[in-house]
């Protein structure tokens, strides 16, 4: 998130899963700009994402050309801040992938619909918010844009237990001491989920470096 080119500065924020969490963590961040009278001039937002191209692997990045969503028209992504960040990225040395992101409700696991939902809907990667956080900001006419890693290749099927240990350890810890024939499973998705954060963060601060913007408590914390 970008305040106004007067100030030039960079915050991270959190912003959680799915439409509810987003939408409502973006719409307090624009009000509280306001308040302060710093309205943000751009918004990015990074995150993994789950492949529907079979092409693409893990760590790959995709700067989506659309945001899909099952039931409703596309949005696009703001034509000038998306030339920013290829440029940066060429830059940078990074390899962009395109291709659309598809936004639907709920984690999605298996191979077979991965592959089904790329194929029906177009689209190279799927998410749980750039939809929604795209129309956030189209609403409130801030420049939004969104960079993914992938995560998650077309296909590869996620473990089932995957949504019941996000974002808590202990359950990680306790699921590789009682059930360890899950244990190279965990670690595979972790080395994958390193890959991703590392191409999200050279391509946030080689973006950040483009804009002429001063970091200030930059995070990248994928969604």
């Amino acid at each position: 998130m970008v305040p106004n080119a007067a100030r030039q500065r960079v915050t991270g924020q959190v912003l959680g899963l799915g439409q509810e969490r987003s939408q409502a963590a973006l719409r307090e961040l624009l009000a509280a700009s306001e308040r302060r009278n710093t309205p943000l001039d751009a918004v990015l937002l990074v995150g993994c994402a789950g492949g529907l191209d079979p092409n693409l692997r893990p760590g790959d990045l995709v700067v989506p050309a659309r945001y899909r969503h099952p039931l409703r028209d596309p949005l696009e992504p703001d034509p000038g801040l998306l030339e920013q960040a290829l440029e940066a990225a060429g830059s940078a040395g990074l390899r962009i992938h395109r291709g659309d992101s598809l936004t639907v409700d709920r984690l999605v696991a298996g191979a077979p619909e991965k592959l089904e939902l790329g194929r029906r809907h177009a689209a190279a990667i799927v998410d749980l918010e750039d939809y929604w956080v795209a129309e956030v900001c189209a609403q409130a006419g801030v420049p939004f844009l969104a960079a993914r890693a992938v995560l998650d290749p077309a296909r590869q099927t996620l473990p089932d237990y995957l949504m019941t240990l996000a974002d808590h350890e202990a359950r990680v810890l306790g699921r590789a001491l009682f059930q360890p024939w899950c244990l190279p499973t965990l670690l595979g998705l972790g080395v994958q989920l390193r890959a991703a954060q590392r191409s999200l963060t050279r391509l946030a601060a080689a973006l950040v470096e483009y804009r002429g913007a001063e970091r200030e408590d930059l995070t990248v914390a994928p969604p």
